[in-house]
Order: structure tokens, then sequence, then C-alpha cells
């Protein structure tokens, strides 16, 4: 039998062979991001936190030796004795050491593991989609129920619940997970939520080497794929199983078809990209609200690119606008445009949010007023303020993101390739002295960016100089450009460095654009420094472009190095202790039970639980933020029940019903907090003076009906929460409301309304008018109107007598001051020499009850409060009688409508407690 093998020598010879290879090192990159993406799974950071908590407790073992032998040694020469020893002991107990790091790493991976062993994902909003994905897998449909036909999520803003928007999301992680049980039928949720993302990558990779590849060829395609794999920010975003990692998929898929469709001059071809572009952008509305920003960059583009084409006619071939209508590239660009506008419409049809095709042009209006301090006439704050991934951003934190300044020039630079013709060899001194201008000007803009000498939003405007330069440029020496690539990149620049002053979430948006911009700029060196070295040296251009490739290599070190240290030390969010605490409630509580607590962890205990909460991650910013804020904030223990009871009977449905009524927001809240501490009949009797008996009773149901089983969680991430629940519990709807004059009316009739309404004189109302006046940012406007009440951390205090404590409080400037308390009389005071001092309030429990002392005269800048026998703790003093200070710190001492329900530590120390209400 003869084996013919001309084939196989085809594939390992010449074309083929490089095809080959550039396929190889693509498989391996896409195998590399499952390596790093999959890390945390195996939790490698424990075995860092192992070694750590030995070593530290052979310092401890080691340092208590020290101090018994030698306890007049000087404190520097006990810490070089004890670093010594512990090296010595590391070094010759090596084995057992590791064995002990080994064993205890095990621990601390169990407290972060289900049942099964499995990996709990990452952040928050996974167990968002991860619940949906639930709902899919159960009963094949992501609603929890419809009303009406529409589908309704009822465990989100309990106890209405809000319409549930579908997603591509939890779809895909259902398809994962039925799909690997064919293979693995151990295979779980958590599971299918590590796996999806990493399915996800795979697109991004092969959609950003393709992307790459058509604008500079294989070199291009595959740092841009390599870049996009190991991106710090869409890693950090998408590790746990967010659905980020979308906004890496689509955005590089309609990127892909748009440079196709820009640069296929087969008319047919044209249509055929631009109807793809298209219908990704319909997809990607069923996976992001944020869908929008492609659709417009690409009809941005395409105009700034027609009227650059439109010109160029006019200046050089003296066309009049008949002509210049009629040219080849400006109708294919207008069919394209048609064609592209025409199938995103019948795509998002498709995926059932047409709805949203004309909103996408005012979109960018929602993005610009995304934290305003206020929600306009409604008066309510604004959460979106203070949701940590809507922190606001700076170009310098974006460039550190990207690798830094020198990987955004270089990214800068090749976007604006194409502003220029680089195989016009008549313009060829042009050609670089514009490029050496232009990489001159990155340098400056983006050193003055990073040290903060220009605004982001300035710099962004900046952008733009190149891309004129360029248009000028060819306009004036009459050589024509295909800019649209560059046109399309620059501007996804532009906006998304907007983007991030709302928010630094969106860092993740620049992420594709740079990594195909850095891409093509080494991709174009190297085949253009390989081809002039090669004639130059008069040598095979091969030679220089694999000294090229491994410079390439040497610099791309660091960024997969950053990628993989931002795996490597990624750890879940969840543990065991919150899984128990969440899991008991579960088991103990009726189904339609609601848990209450600050909204950040709602997603928990959604999918955990498995019951209704107030709000989560996807509702916080509605009213309730307000009364869950105030119900811990206040003082008042029958008003902190009284706002739960409300919420739990009706939501925010109570105040909505009750502003019908009245007209204002303002007089409808003061009303709630006047109703609140009446009985219902009362409330009935008030009501009825301006609302029917169906009306006054609808509104009493959202009062004070019989609620269901309520559990209240506070956790200690709450304290350093405290100035944001605090915050808007303390909002002061009165400074809202005079805010929202200041905004729509001029200083007479501001003083006028100020004066009618609130009772000011003019010469006050006239002065708050400037004061407004003075404030330049949304924070200072939020601070005009509510505090921000904060703990100052507790300390340990010392027992002089049985009856009188001594506690040294740091002063800001490193000093002490001995703060004494007498136990007897229950005073706290500062003596010196001259005067005595006291803290603003002085809270303490005396016979099972809470008791405040208040101090008038000179007093501290802050408050405190005694826990336990031995321990003060320091706080602004808002915060002294609050009801989390009473249940967190003081056990819920003296209260009678809290009990405790369940009270854990997690491994980081962090305790969680759960109670009970006691209706």
């Amino acid at each position: 039998m003869a084996i013919d093998f001309s084939s196989l020598k085809k594939i390992f010879s010449g074309s083929s062979a490089k095809k080959y290879g550039v396929y190889a090192l693509l498989l391996l990159i896409m195998l590399f991001s499952a390596y790093i993406r999959m890390m945390p799974y195996h939790l490698p950071m424990a075995e860092d936190q192992a070694r750590q908590s030995i070593y530290n407790n052979i310092a401890r073992n080691i340092q208590a030796q020290v101090d018994t032998q030698y306890p007049n040694l000087p404190q520097q020469s006990k810490e070089a004795m004890i670093n010594e020893q512990l090296q010595t002991v590391v070094s010759q107990q090596q084995s057992q050491i590791e064995a002990l790091i080994a064993g205890h790493a095990e621990q601390i991976r169990a407290l972060y593991r289900d049942d099964s062993g499995t990996t709990y994902l990452g952040d928050i909003d996974s167990y968002f989609w991860l619940r949906y994905a639930r709902n899919i897998v159960d009963t094949g449909q992501l609603a929890d129920e419809y009303r009406d036909g529409v589908a309704y999520d009822n465990h989100m803003n309990a106890p209405n619940g809000l319409p549930a928007t579908q997603n591509l999301y939890p779809y895909l992680e259902a398809f994962i997970y039925k799909f690997m049980r064919i293979f693995d039928p151990g295979m779980n949720l958590l599971k299918a939520g590590f796996y999806t993302p990493i399915f996800l990558s795979f697109i991004a990779i092969i959609a950003a080497f393709l992307v790459g590849k058509k604008l500079s060829g294989d070199i291009a395609g595959l740092i841009a794929a390599l870049l996009i794999a190991v991106n710090p920010t869409v890693l950090s975003r998408s590790l746990g199983s967010d659905n980020d990692m979308v906004n890496a998929v689509f955005p590089l898929l309609v990127m892909l078809f748009a440079v196709y469709a820009f640069d296929s001059k087969d008319q047919k071809k044209t249509m055929i990209f631009s109807a793809v572009a298209g219908l990704l952008l319909g997809a990607y509305s069923f996976a992001w609200s944020g869908w929008w920003f492609m659709f417009l960059f690409i009809i941005l583009a395409l105009g700034i690119y027609i009227g650059y084409i439109a010109v160029y006619e006019f200046i050089d071939k003296k066309r009049d606008i008949k002509e210049i209508a009629s040219n080849k590239n400006i109708r294919r660009m207008l069919m394209l445009l048609g064609v592209y506008i025409v199938v995103t419409f019948i795509s998002l049809a498709v995926f059932g949010n047409a709805g949203e095709f004309i909103q996408s042009f005012t979109n960018p209006l929602r993005i610009v007023n995304l934290k305003d301090a206020a929600k306009g006439g409604s008066l309510w704050p604004n959460v979106y303020t203070t949701v940590a991934e809507l922190n606001s951003a700076d170009v310098g934190q974006a460039i550190v993101s990207l690798g830094g300044a020198l990987f955004f020039i270089l990214a800068l630079m090749g976007a604006t390739l194409s502003f220029v013709n680089l195989k016009n060899k008549n313009h060829s001194m042009l050609t670089a002295a514009y490029l050496a201008g232009a990489a001159l000007y990155f340098m400056i803009i983006v050193g003055s960016a990073s040290s903060g000498g220009i605004s982001t939003i300035m710099f962004a405007a900046l952008l733009v100089v190149p891309m004129l330069a360029g248009f000028i440029l060819s306009w004036y020496y009459k050589y024509e450009l295909e800019p649209a690539h560059s046109i399309l990149t620059i501007i996804w620049l532009m906006a998304t460095l907007y983007a991030i002053t709302k928010g630094v979430r969106f860092i993740v948006l620049i992420a594709p654009v740079f990594a195909v911009s850095f891409g093509v700029f080494f991709g174009t060196a190297a085949e253009k420094m390989s081809s002039m070295l090669g004639k130059s040296l008069d040598m095979s251009e091969t030679i220089p472009k694999a000294v090229f490739i491994l410079l390439i290599a040497l610099v791309l070190i660091q960024p997969v190095k950053n990628g993989i240290a931002v795996s490597y030390s990624y750890a879940p969010g969840v543990n065991d202790a919150w899984v128990e605490s969440l899991e008991k409630i579960k088991a103990e509580s009726q189904p339609d039970a609601i848990i209450n607590s600050w909204w950040d962890f709602g997603h928990w205990f959604k999918y955990f639980a498995d019951r209704r909460v107030t709000s989560d991650g996807a509702s916080q910013n509605e009213q309730q933020a307000h009364w869950v804020g105030n119900a811990l904030l206040t003082d008042d223990e029958q008003l902190s029940v009284g706002i739960l009871r409300m919420l739990d009977c009706g939501g925010a449905k109570a105040e909505q019903e009750i502003t019908k009524l009245t007209g204002d927001t303002y007089d409808s809240v003061n009303l709630i907090y006047r109703y609140l501490k009446m009985d219902s009949a009362a409330v009935k009797a008030d009501l009825m003076k301006t609302a029917s008996e169906e009306k006054a009773d609808e509104i009493l149901s959202y009062m004070f009906c019989q609620p269901p089983e309520d559990y209240f969680i506070t956790s200690e991430d709450m304290v350093g929460k405290a100035p944001v629940w605090a915050h808007f519990g303390s909002w002061n709807f009165e400074r809202a409301k005079i805010y929202s004059y200041f905004q729509t009316e001029k200083l007479p009739n501001f003083t006028a309304a100020l004066v009618q309404e609130f009772g000011y004189t003019e010469q006050e109302a006239q002065s708050i008018y400037y004061e407004i006046s003075s404030l330049s940012t949304d924070s200072q406007i939020n601070s005009w109107i509510a505090p921000w009440p904060s703990y100052g951390g507790q300390i340990g205090c010392a027992k002089q007598d049985e009856s009188t404590l001594r506690c040294n409080l740091q002063t800001t400037d490193g000093g002490v001051l001995p703060l004494t308390v007498n136990l007897a009389s229950k005073d706290a005071s500062i003596v010196t020499s001259t005067q005595t001092i006291h803290p603003k309030r002085f809270g303490y429990v005396e016979n099972g009850q809470f008791r405040i002392k208040e101090y008038s005269g000179e007093t501290m800048a802050y408050s405190i409060v005694l826990v336990g026998e031995s321990s003060l703790l320091v706080m602004e003093d808002e915060l002294v009688g609050s009801m989390f200070t009473r249940m967190f710190y003081l056990d819920g001492q003296g209260l009678t409508h809290f009990r405790k329900f369940h009270d854990v530590t997690d491994i980081s120390g962090q305790r969680i407690i759960t109670w009970k209400i006691s209706w």
C-alpha cells in the first residue's frame, strides 16, 4: 500500500506552515485564557493566606520568647532578632512548615466552597444571573412568574417585584450547564458560572484576532487576541461570572463586520457585512442595555468618513454637490449606513427591544445625567452617586489598567495609522513627519493627563486633533485616505474616556479598542521595519521580522503577568459564613419571608436564601434606599419597625399614593413620617380629609398590613458603608426641594418660593441661593443636602479601678488624649489642667436599657458609645443611638422587636448577624 505524503508536505511548507502556525498560536492564547480564568476556581490565593498565617504564628511565638528573655531590649533590636530567628526556623523546619501551610490552605479553600467542593463565584452580580439560570434550568423560563402575560422577578423590590428583563447571559449559563452535564454528570450551576465567561472569552479572542488581522496582518491579530485575554479590567469584571464579558465580545464582533463592510469593494458583500453588524447589535441589546454605544459610534464614523470624502472631492477634483453625491465611495457608505440602521432596527425588534431604537439617539444624555445628586423633581436621592463601580475614574486610571503610558501612546499611534497613506511613496517624508508629530503630541497629552494637568474630558477632546491634521494634510497635498478604521477607533476612545468620568466600570469598554489599536501599531511596525531593514541590509525580511517579533514578545510579558496576578489573587466575596446565614433563613422561614439589609448583597440573599429582598444591586436606585437607611439610622425602634412594616406591606406604594393626593414628594414624605407614629385609625381619619375611604384603605394596606416574616441582616461591611446608608437615611427633603428650586428658578422666584413654603426670610433665602451657587460638584451638593456620618473605630480601655476606665484617643497629629469613663456615674471626659472636655454624646447600656447622655459647652468633635466593659466605639453623633449601633455593637440590648436569629464570623473576621423582626 502506497502512502501519499504530499498533502502533509503542503501543510508544513511555505504559506501553509505559516497559516497553521498562526492558528496554533491563536489556539494557545485561547488555552491560556482558559487557564487563567479557571485559576480563581482553584483558589491559589489560599496558599498565600495560609503562609502568611503560619509565619505570623511562628513570629508571635518567637516574639513571646524574646520579650521574656530580653524585656529591656529596644524594640528595633527585638524586631531584628525576631526576623532573624524566623528565617532560621523556616530554613530548619521547611518541610514541616510547608506541610502546615498546605493543610491550612486546604482549610481556607474549604471555606470558599460549597458542600460538593465547588468554589463559590467571585462577585455579587454573578448571583443575579445565576438565579435566573437556575430558573431556566428548573422551569424553562427566566422569570419567577408571569402577571397578565408580563414576566416578573418576584424576589426583587419586595413585596411587589419588578418586571424581569430577558437577557442572554443566564440562558447561556443554563445552556452550558446542560451541555456540560452530558460529559460530566457532577456538573452544577456554580461550575457552569465559571465556564460561561471562558466560553465568551474564546469568542472575544477570535474576534480580536480577526479584526487585528484584517487591519494589519497576523501579528496585529495575535497581539490583539492576547491583550483581550489578559486585560486586568476585563478579567476582574468577568472572573466571577458577571456578564461584562459580553462588553468585549459584542463590540469586537460588531467592529469586525463593520471593518469588513468599510473595506469591501463589492456592493453585495458590503450589504451583507453591514447587515451582520446590525444583527449583532440586536443580539447585543439582548445581553446589555448599553448596546447603543457601538450603534452610534459606527453611524458617527460613517458620517465623518462621508464628510471627509465630500470635502476631498470638492477641493481636489472641484466637484459640485451633485457630482459629490454620485461619488462611488459616498454612495457605498450611504448604502452601508442605510442597511446597517434598518437591520439594526429589525434585529432589535426580533429580540424584543424595538422601543430602544429611538432611545438610542438620546441615551448619551442619560450618561451625562447618570450621577446627578437628586433624581429630578422627585427629590429622592440618587443612589448611583455612591455605587462603587460608578465612582468617577480618570484617564490616569484607564492608562494604568491598560499597561501604562507607553502602551497607551502606542495604541493611540495604532489608532491613527490610517490618517496617513503608508503606501504612498511620494509623500513618505510627509508621512514620517505626521507620525513623528503625532507621537510627540500623544506623549505630551498623555503625560499631562496622567499627572492631572488636563482633565479626562479635555484629553478625550484633544484626541480629535491628529484626525483633523490627517484630513487637512490629505486635502492640502491632494492624496486620498481610507480613514474609516481610525475614525471609528478614535471616536470609540473619545466616547469611552468620557464615560469613565461617570463610572470606573466603563473602563472595560476601552479594552477591546485598545487591544486592537495596540496590535495594529505593532503589526504595521513589524511589516514596515522588517521590509525596510531587509532592503537596507540586503537580507531576507524574515530575519528582522523574527527579531521584531521577539521584541514584541518581550513587551507583552508584563501585560501577561498583570493578567495572571489578577486571577491569582481573586477570591470569592461569598464564603461559608454567608451561605450558612442565608441557608438558615431559607430552612426556617416561610416562603414569603422578606430579607432587609443595605442593598449591596441582595443578589446573594436571593440566590442562597431564595427569599424576597427589599432592594439589591439591580434595584438600588429607588426610594427604598432612604427608608432602609433611616431604619438603620434612627434611634427610635418603633419608627424603624414601622418603616420595615411599610416596606414589607407595600414597598414604595404608600408614598406613591399619598403623593398622588398631595402632588408633592416633600409633603408626602412628611406625612409618611407623621403617620408612622400614629395608629391606623388615626391615619385613616386624616387621610379621609382629602381621599375617599377606598383610597384611604388602600394606603393603610400599604402601611399597616399583617406583614410577612422579616429577617434583618447587619454585617461588618456595613460599618464602612455607614456614611452611605446614613447619608441616604438622613436625606433632607427640604434641602432637596430647595435645590430643585435652585435648578429651575432665578433668584427672585427662588427667594419667593422659600419664603412662602418654608418660612425663611428674604435674606435667609438669598443667602441659601448664593451658598448653593458656590457648590460646583454633585458630591458637594449631596453633602449640602445630607451629612455622611461615620464610625471612627473601637478603642480598648484599661481599668484604673472598679469604676473607672482610661481610654487613649488618638489625635489627628499622632498624639494621645486620655479619656476617662466613670462607670458608676456614666460620665465621660478628658480632664486637662485648664478644662474638662466631653464627647458630644455618650451612649451606654444600663440595666439592659440603652441610654444617651448629651453634653453641652466645650465638647469633642465626635461622640462615643461604651461597648461591653472595656471598649469605646467612636463615631459621629448621628450614629450614637442608631439601630445599627445597638444591633451590631451592643447585641440588641434594650431592643424589643429585633431578636437575634443567627450570629457568625467569617474567615476574614467579619461578623454577620441576622435578626428576626417581632412585629
